[in-house]
Formats: structure tokens, C-alpha cells, sequence
């Protein structure tokens, strides 16, 4: 009878993750042995090639959380725009998580190969955005929402959020960089003017005021413009 395994698949991946994500491709599987308390050896008697490591540790740690069932719960509780803050503030850190991650399996490809599990539809992330498509759509069908296309209002929502996390990406691997002019990292990429800072929670609400005042019921629109003529 064997030894039994003292240390978890799970635990191994999520080293590597580490490893991965903070020396890129060019870690070994021993930094992830070392990483982990385990030999080289023992490290590839669950993972045959370095390859099929990286691959495993890109994929796994992405398993889809309740954010999904919490917006679904919050949706027919209080109502579509309270569920959109609540599942925002629930996707910033995901996206802070799972982002690095592709980006990572992306720009190695050619040495890896890209995790097919990523492009497909059962997916943790490409299936919650399709959950909330059905969300949307579904309170357009009962007209609890101007009608638009529930795919683009989503993307636009998921989209703006991913770029609140890439921007923060951007600027953490930039700013030292640019530290010795005197700029910030921000300021440098926009011709010297820095953006706005928005802290997470009134980013979200802002996107979800700016996407609303688009998909907002015909009757809330049309009071908000006899609001507006009256002033």
C-alpha cells in the first residue's frame, strides 16, 4: 500500500500559480517544488511535463463562485440595477484573479500552447457571462427593461470592469518605470493628463448609472425627460 499523499494536487497548482505569475514562463517546476515542499521528482509524478503543469495551474483556482446565484437571488429580490452593483463588486476581484492568469496563458502560448478549457463554453467565466445574458434577457422579455441586444449590455458591463482590472495591471507593472520622471505610469500613457482614480465600489456604481440610463424601463426614461423639461 502507498504512502498517501500529504499534499493536495490543489496545493501544487496553486504554487505553481504563484510561481508562474511572479517569474513568468522561465520558473521551474523546482521553484514550484521549492514553493511547495516537495522534490522535483515528486512534482512530476503528478505533472509529467512542466507544460502540462503551467497548463493546469491557468486553468484551475478559476472554478465559478456563487457570484453568479448571488445576483440571481439579488435580481428578483430588489431588482436588476442593485443585482448589477452587488455582482460588480463581487467580479472586481474575480477579474483581479482570473485576468493575470489569461494574460499569462495568452503571451506563452507558442511555448505552452493556449488552455483549451478557456475557450470553451462551460468555462467558470464564460459561463457566468452567460447566465447574466439570460438575466437580462430575461427581464427584457418582461419588459422590466428597454429592449437592446442582453449580449452587448452585458459585454458592456463585464468589459467595463475588466478594464478597471487591466488598468490597475497596467499601471502596478509601469509606475516603476516611470518613476524617474516624475510622472505617474497613468499620466505618461495619456499624453501627461492622468485619468481619473475611481476606488472600486463607486467605480462600479458609475458603470452601472451610465449602462441604466441606457436600458432603464420606456417609463422611467420618459418620466426622467418630462423631469428634465420641467427645469
Amino acid at each position: 500500500m502507498g504512502r498517501p499523499r500529504l499534499i493536495e494536487d490543489d496545493a501544487i497548482l496553486a504554487a505553481a500559480r504563484e510561481v508562474f505569475l511572479s517569474r513568468g514562463a522561465a520558473a521551474t517546476t523546482q521553484d514550484v517544488a521549492e514553493r511547495v515542499g516537495l522534490s522535483q521528482a515528486a512534482i512530476f509524478k503528478r505533472f509529467a511535463t512542466k507544460q502540462e503543469l503551467f497548463l493546469a495551474a491557468m486553468v484551475s483556482g478559476n472554478e465559478r463562485q456563487d457570484l453568479i446565484e448571488r445576483f440571481q437571488k439579488r435580481a428578483a429580490a430588489t431588482g436588476l440595477r442593485p443585482a448589477l452593483i452587488g455582482l460588480g463588486d463581487d467580479l472586481l476581484p474575480f477579474f483581479r484573479r482570473v485576468l493575470p492568469l489569461l494574460l499569462l496563458s495568452w503571451s506563452n502560448r507558442s511555448e505552452f500552447g493556449f488552455p483549451k478549457a478557456m475557450t470553451m463554453g462551460n468555462y467558470p467565466p464564460n459561463r457566468a457571462v452567460q447566465e447574466v445574458v439570460a438575466v437580462i434577457a430575461a427581464e427584457m422579455r418582461a419588459r422590466r427593461l428597454r429592449k437592446h441586444d442582453p449580449w452587448l449590455v452585458t459585454r458592456a458591463f463585464v468589459g467595463g470592469l475588466q478594464n478597471y482590472v487591466l488598468f490597475e495591471l497596467f499601471a502596478k507593472g509601469t509606475e516603476a518605470a516611470c518613476a524617474g520622471d516624475g510622472r505617474s505610469a497613468s499620466a505618461r500613457g495619456f499624453g501627461g493628463l492622468a485619468p481619473p482614480v475611481y476606488p472600486p465600489k463607486e467605480y462600479v456604481r458609475g458603470l452601472v448609472d451610465i449602462l441604466w440610463k441606457g436600458i432603464a424601463p420606456p417609463a422611467a426614461a420618459s418620466a426622467a425627460r418630462a423631469l428634465k423639461e420641467q427645469e
